[in-house]
């Protein structure tokens, strides 16, 4: 998990130039005091990962080595030491994003042969590499980490500004962070078997992306009553064969069902759906309201509008909102933009009277958030 922003500044992490000032190929790269991570691949293979614009096209025989300045300290504490200068040999390096594959600077997803905690932030095989390119700040994905972390919100991904050179080349001022999905080190819910066809276990846990577009899997699509969507991204049920169908239609029904069980609450009376299921025990309220609260504050632009917006349910319990992901559009960087009407968690502030119970409750939590977490944002 993230470090609060005053604990960020306070550990005497470096953060690079705007992109503007990158140099170009053969020119060297420049020292920003942060450590460098050097990719090796044959150059055939790069060039077929770049060319990729779905990101199908995987390169295999990959390394990556960790180079970091004399006298580093990583600000998530101690770190394994012995991964510093080694090659480690990779599964597959590929392509990863949907408007931001569009940049020159391109970000990149990685899993490594070995799971391994890589700069103090977890050990785990899978990592990603954000390019910031829509962001000559290079840090507002950063900074929004340090906010959820500070609020409390769980699973918030941490991040550690690197270089990244692939074969010899200076390829710009990245993060080096933590891929959203569930696992160890990352979202710790319980994972759900592909033979999975009755409950309990048929309660989760799901990973849950807001507004699939044309290019997401309709088998994973859900869309309810209202004509809000949903992308299950885990489990993968394209990943089912044959004879897990069966698995897949209860697993979908399951979570198309509990989405919908949620919808109907949010805009029933006394915020209870049909079946008199009170929205407090659907969803958890505390992250809805923080959730909100950071994607409001941030003007961010995907917020609630893209599959950047997760949300997962956990087995035996509730749907919780997060982990926050992809800022590199917000905090005023597209000021036209309003994320306060969209989704059904921001129908509950909005578009109901504050008189009503639940209403009160979430506006509480969100008064909390503001006073006592920014408090602790210096």
């Amino acid at each position: 998990m993230a470090k609060p922003f005053s604990a960020c500044a306070e550990s005497g992490a470096s953060f690079p130039d705007s992109a503007e000032t990158l140099p170009e190929s053969g020119e060297g790269f420049p020292d920003h005091g942060i450590p460098v991570i050097t990719l090796t691949l044959d150059p055939e293979e790069f060039r077929k990962v770049l060319e990729s614009p779905r990101h199908e096209y995987q390169a295999e025989a990959c390394t990556l080595r960790i180079d970091v300045p004399e006298g580093y300290a990583c600000e998530y504490g101690p770190f394994d030491e012995t991964l510093i200068g080694t090659e480690l040999p990779l599964k597959y390096l590929r392509g990863r994003g949907n408007s931001t594959w569009l940049e020159a600077k391109k970000p990149f997803k990685l899993r490594l042969e070995e799971s391994a905690d890589i700069l103090g932030m977890g050990a785990n095989e899978h990592w990603v590499l954000l390019a910031n390119a829509k962001d000559e700040s290079l840090l507002r994905n950063r900074i929004i980490s340090c906010i959820g972390e500070a609020f409390g919100l769980p699973y918030t991904s941490k991040f550690v500004p690197v270089d990244l050179v692939v074969n010899g080349e200076y390829q710009g001022s990245y993060l080096l962070g933590e891929q959203v999905r569930i696992g160890e080190n990352r979202i710790e819910i319980d994972k759900l078997k592909k033979s999975v066809t009755e409950e309990p276990e048929l309660g989760g846990g799901y990973l849950l992306a807001m507004a699939p577009s044309e290019k997401d899997p309709e088998i994973g699509k859900i869309i309810l009553n209202s004509g809000l969507s949903f992308l299950v991204d885990t489990p993968d049920f394209t990943e089912y064969n044959e004879s897990q169908q069966e698995a897949l239609a209860a697993q979908k029904a399951y979570i198309g069902n509990y989405l919908q069980r949620v919808e109907d609450a949010v805009y029933g009376e006394d915020f209870r759906n049909g079946q008199g299921e009170a929205l407090s025990d659907l969803m958890d309220l505390e992250s809805a309201a923080k959730y909100w609260w950071v994607q409001t504050f941030a003007f961010n632009d995907d917020g609630f509008a893209s599959t950047s917006t997760y949300l997962y349910k956990v087995r035996d319990g509730k749907l919780y909102w997060g982990p926050l992901w992809d800022f590199d559009r917000s905090l005023w960087l597209n000021a036209g933009s309003s994320v306060q009407h969209r989704a059904f968690m921001p129908g509950v502030l909005l578009n109901t009277s504050t008189t009503r119970p639940i209403t009160k409750a979430t506006v509480r939590v969100m008064f909390m958030c503001q006073v006592t977490g920014m408090r602790n944002i210096r």
